[in-house]
């Protein structure tokens, strides 16, 4: 059971850092691409 729960908890961070880089690229690109082709 703590098995389980252990590979719940890592796998659920796991998820949350790959969601919070993807967050972070995504502003990024963004943010690059009003700087270069915004008004």
């Amino acid at each position: 059971m703590d098995m389980i729960l252990l590979n719940f908890f890592y796998f659920s961070l796991l998820g949350v850092g790959i969601y919070k880089i993807y967050s972070f690229l995504k502003c990024f690109f963004i943010a690059v691409h009003a700087h270069y082709w915004g008004d």
